[in-house]
């Protein structure tokens, strides 16, 4: 049996997602899952989310893993701006957003029959709230984390 960790989300030449279990690819979170049912026990959410948010989003978002190291980098990034400077097409500050709801976020878990993890957006740096139904793990919303200051 394959080791959960040894399954690599990624992307075929063509730009669609993918999984790579070996020489096997799985070319769907439906494949994945029915070849891997272990991805969906409990312990394996964070595992899950890797692949829920390879399939959905690529590269554009990363699963929050470690919640407190996303707090402490989202702070000190806040804090090395100059949030005096003028708004810039194309630059993104935090500053020009707010700061999260840090205390929301946390690890992936499986919650009422759903896949619940944060992912933060890599081009702004910001958090969203991810939501997959087990049943039907290719339908992931992505919503902004509240932000409260």
């Amino acid at each position: 049996m394959t080791d959960l960790i040894d399954i690599v989300p990624g992307q075929e030449m063509d730009g669609s997602a993918a999984a790579y279990e070996g020489d096997i690819v799985h070319g769907s979170i439906s494949a994945l899952v029915a070849a891997v049912p272990a991805l969906l026990e409990p312990g394996a959410a964070g595992e899950l989310a890797r692949h829920v948010n390879n399939f959905a989003q690529g590269v554009d978002f990363e699963p929050i893993m470690d919640p407190a190291a996303f707090a402490r980098a989202y702070r000190a990034r806040l804090a090395e701006e100059e949030p005096a400077r003028p708004w810039q097409q194309e630059v993104f500050r935090l500053s020009d957003f707010g700061v999260p709801d840090l205390e929301a976020i946390r690890a992936p878990e499986l919650v009422d029959g759903k896949l619940v993890f944060f992912a933060r957006q890599v081009v702004s740096g910001l958090a969203y709230r991810v939501e997959a139904p087990l049943e039907a793990l290719d339908k992931a919303s992505y919503e902004p984390v509240a932000m409260v200051a």
